[in-house]
């Protein structure tokens, strides 16, 4: 596997190395990574409160633990 400078998403086939899901504490980007959706719609999905996410300042961060089991109870439903 293809493991570029930012250590996530390779170049090729868009693989996630192990390592990405030793994070605590994922970006937007990281989120987009795993879901396969653009940032700009888990931006709407922050801005409606239909995702588990925290503030830093006016940075937005996710819990991996959270998205995880928000995923499980069926994401936006």
């Amino acid at each position: 596997m293809l493991v570029p400078k930012n250590g996530m998403v390779s170049e090729l086939g868009n693989q996630i190395s192990p390592a990405f899901f030793d994070k605590e504490v994922w970006t937007i980007k990281d989120v987009h990574s795993v879901l396969q959706c653009s940032e700009r719609h888990i931006r709407e999905l922050v801005s409606s409160g239909k995702i588990p996410y925290v503030k830093v300042g006016r940075l937005v961060r996710f819990y991996r633990t959270d998205l995880f089991e928000w995923l499980k109870k069926g994401g936006t439903r």
